[in-house]
């Protein structure tokens, strides 16, 4: 399972998805701000990929408008993003991500969710909001 936390993280993931061979499915554990940008990234840029893009919610970006998520939900769907919502995942191993114990094979799996900003903006005195 690779991350997107830090810039060394980042760094190895992209390594790894750039080497990705032509058919291979990347999941990504996450639909906020970081595991929709990955996916639509990697859309852009690796159309040769499979994706898969897990949300615990009933529709991705659920912090933002509805309108929004929608619009965006659509663009995946338009440009084969396959979104699995309402996942619960309950366990990962090497190639493999179980949602609601169901195997679902990845060869490549990348975890966003739960991302929070960085030591700086955290400490910063300013009014935040619960994403921070």
């Amino acid at each position: 399972t690779y991350s997107i936390q830090t810039i060394d993280q980042s760094r190895h993931a992209y390594n790894k998805l750039n080497n990705l061979s032509a058919g291979a499915t990347v999941g990504i554990v996450g639909a906020g701000l970081s595991g929709v940008e990955l996916a639509s990234e990697l859309r852009e840029s690796r159309a040769d990929l499979n994706i898969i893009l897990f949300d615990r919610g009933e529709l991705i970006l659920s912090s933002f408008p509805k309108r929004l998520s929608l619009y965006v939900q659509k663009w995946f769907e338009e440009n084969d993003v396959k979104i699995i919502n309402c996942a619960n995942i309950t366990k990962v191993e090497e190639g493999v991500v179980y949602n609601h114990d169901d195997a679902i094979e990845a060869d490549v799996i990348v975890w966003t969710a739960g991302i929070q900003p960085s030591k700086v903006v955290r400490e910063m005195d300013v009014e935040k909001d619960a994403q921070g």
